[in-house]
């Protein structure tokens, strides 16, 4: 069988972390590891507990040791911890790595791995969901039900004819990355080509897609989280340099509804990320929007043992 670890790098209220390495643990994933932006998270100390999550402090020695000092965007951060961390999963003989944000979960009718052992392929690219807020605040990103579906460009065309004018905004339908997250094979071809989203360089490995394991991804689902993401771009702290348009205009409409307040604010954060009803039932016919519910079990503890 098929073995499978994640690599995150994470800076992130410590219930999302729980919750999110609980869901995937329970899903059937071996070993995780968190590459922690923050070298004083409390997180760090929590997760060294587990015998399977491996918790890095990317401190300065850290960075130093790797690579000679801390890179300024986070797209550099995590292009660097992902294949750091491939080399990790590589000495605890783990066979495929994942590449996903705390903000995301994988998504399976079937266990993971029986998935995943089906392909003879160097990489498996998931279908790609995002999560929509439905209202201004949840107890934890992980509780929106209702899904955007990453539609095709006749979808998209289709929407605006039938009024679907809020949904689509400068042309796309999704507000978060476009392109899904891949199962990769740890192995010499893969060595030192890992990327956010899959292999860097594809020439001469052999990608496939399957629709079995869908990629959930909790874009700013409530307006602190909202707020939080777009702050830290702005500041630096988590300066993102490869941002398309739709991205960067995303964020010149956040800094100026800040500038206006609370109202603006809610206002824009709903224009953004939550759908008019009145709009819901195209997208639904045009196979756009989905329920999905996720078994509250799933978060869980999992049984497993601790470090002593």
């Amino acid at each position: 069988m098929n073995t499978v670890g994640i690599i995150s790098t994470v800076k992130a209220p410590i219930l999302q972390l729980h919750l999110f390495v609980n869901y995937h643990l329970n899903v059937g994933i071996d070993h995780i590891i968190l590459f922690f932006d923050d070298p004083d998270d409390e997180g760090i100390d929590f997760f060294s507990k587990y015998t399977q999550v491996t918790a890095v402090r990317c401190s300065s020695d850290y960075w130093h040791k790797i690579i000679g000092k801390r890179p300024e965007s986070i797209e550099r951060r995590q292009t660097i911890n992902v294949n750091h961390g491939a080399e990790l999963l590589s000495l605890k003989k783990i066979d495929w790595l994942i590449h996903i944000d705390c903000d995301e979960l994988l998504r399976t009718s079937q266990p993971i791995k029986q998935i995943i052992g089906r392909h003879k392929t160097d990489a498996i690219r998931f279908s790609l969901f995002e999560a929509v807020a439905e209202k201004e605040t949840y107890d934890h990103i992980f509780l929106p039900s209702l899904f955007k579906k990453k539609p095709s460009k006749k979808q998209i065309s289709m929407a605006k004819k039938l009024g679907c004018s809020n949904a689509i905004f400068e042309g796309e339908f999704l507000r978060g990355h476009m392109m899904s997250k891949s199962a990769v094979r740890i192995s010499n071809k893969t060595k030192g080509k890992h990327g956010i989203h899959g292999p860097k360089k594809s020439h001469g490995l052999k990608l496939t897609n399957t629709d079995l394991i869908q990629l959930l991804h909790f874009d700013c689902v409530s307006i602190d989280d909202w707020k939080m993401k777009w702050d830290r771009r702005l500041d630096g702290t988590g300066l993102a340099l490869r941002m398309r348009d739709n991205r960067k205009k995303q964020m010149q409409l956040y800094e100026s509804a800040k500038m206006e307040g609370g109202k603006a604010l809610s206002s824009m954060f709903n224009k953004l990320h939550n759908i008019r009803r009145r709009e819901r039932p195209i997208l639904y016919i045009l196979g756009m929007l989905k329920r999905i519910y996720i078994n509250k079990k799933m978060f869980e503890n999992p049984t497993f043992e601790a470090n002593q």
